[in-house]
């Protein structure tokens, strides 16, 4: 069910007047029938750049699914001015005869007014609910905010589409997780969700699993076609092969660039194991989307998994060899939405192990480009 999402009233307030500012905001509304809800704090924190408008986006589709104070944090490190400026939001969504609305609490501030900001969002962090930290930069770059607002949370989110060094990245967040004790999740990692359910249905019997132990190569394409909001467009295909790897307890050998081609090189029990990223250019499917996956085993059966691109939730798996083809299976994968990534990961408990040994996996391969 779609839920729309309003802005009931916007007031721009100086720092010190945003809980008067909205206690004053919720006093005329009490008359009406809307519902002040908040299931958790969520904070976000991104740098002024073209992708403010894409963070904002994730920042309201959480709040459609689940009511939350929100304080969203844009800082313009370019900017020779100094400045702090506040802003408090009403934002409803309707269900029916009732409307839930929360509190949407945003700051703007330039690089040199950067330490004012921990002073600004702590008084307003509720007490005794989760607090979830969306850090959309990159976590392996210095940032004296981050080291104070990690404390405060709970989970941390992060976007590796932020980064242009992948084991870097990898490497942060797990320092992160063990040495804050804090659980760590990531968007691209949340986008795969519908994929690794899928090979888990599609190998479950034991026949199959047995076949995919003994996988000789993996050929993965990708949609490679950025856009305005992503350039890493191979994020995804790396994390799904790694997974893959990890799963089957595959030990790493090699990775190396042929053309426009990432190949690894893995050892199984049973055989040397390629795996081939190709990247496909379509400016018409969403960047970074993983568009068909063809494992071939030792005695020559092929698994080939392709995905509709008219309807690209839809998966479609042949499965044959030498001497049989079985019938095509077909997969619905979710609707992928903008956002939609952050709201599962808002929803999980807990770290991923799965994700952890996909982190220390890519953490040490030195020469892993993601442009």
């Amino acid at each position: 069910m779609e839920i729309d999402l309003m802005t009931l009233t916007t007031q721009a307030v100086a720092p010190g007047d945003i809980q008067d500012t909205l206690n004053k905001i919720w006093e005329s509304l009490e008359t009406t029938n809307v519902t002040r809800a908040s299931l958790f704090n969520l904070i976000f924190y991104t740098q002024k750049n073209n992708r403010t408008a894409y963070v904002q986006k994730l920042a309201q589709k959480v709040i459609e699914k689940f009511p939350s104070r929100v304080i969203f944090i844009a800082v313009d490190k370019q900017s020779k001015e100094e400045f702090l400026k506040t802003e408090v939001s009403i934002l409803s969504s309707s269900h029916g005869d009732f409307d839930v609305a929360c509190d949407y609490i945003q700051i703007e501030a330039s690089g040199a007014s950067i330490s004012r900001v921990p002073f600004v969002v702590l008084p307003h962090i509720l007490p005794d609910l989760p607090i979830y930290l969306a850090w959309a930069e990159d976590p392996s770059q210095d940032d004296p905010l981050f080291d104070q607002l990690h404390t405060f949370a709970s989970r941390l989110i992060f976007d590796s589409e932020t980064t242009d060094n992948m084991p870097r990245f990898c490497t942060s967040i797990l320092q992160h997780y063990k040495t804050e004790h804090t659980d760590i999740a990531d968007l691209n990692w949340a986008r795969l969700e519908s994929w690794r359910d899928l090979l888990s249905m599609a190998f479950y019997s034991e026949e199959n699993l047995d076949r995919m132990q003994h996988a000789k190569k993996i050929t993965l394409t990708f949609n490679a076609q950025e856009s305005q909001f992503f350039c890493h467009t191979r994020i995804q295909s790396l994390y799904l092969q790694a997974w893959i790897a990890c799963q089957l307890n595959w030990e790493f050998k090699a990775a190396q660039f042929e053309k426009e081609q990432m190949l690894f090189s893995y050892q199984s029990t049973y055989s040397p194991v390629e795996v081939i990223l190709t990247p496909i250019m379509n400016p018409k499917l969403p960047p970074g989307l993983i568009l068909t996956l063809d494992i071939t085993t030792l005695d020559d059966h092929m698994y080939c998994f392709s995905r509709d691109l008219e309807q690209i939730h839809r998966i479609t798996l042949n499965s044959h060899d030498a001497k049989k083809c079985d019938i095509p299976a077909t997969y619905i994968l979710q609707k992928a939405e903008s956002g939609h990534s952050l709201v599962k990961e808002v929803t999980h408990r807990g770290t991923s192990k799965h994700f952890l040994k996909v982190l220390n996996l890519l953490k040490n391969i030195e020469n892993l480009g993601i442009c």
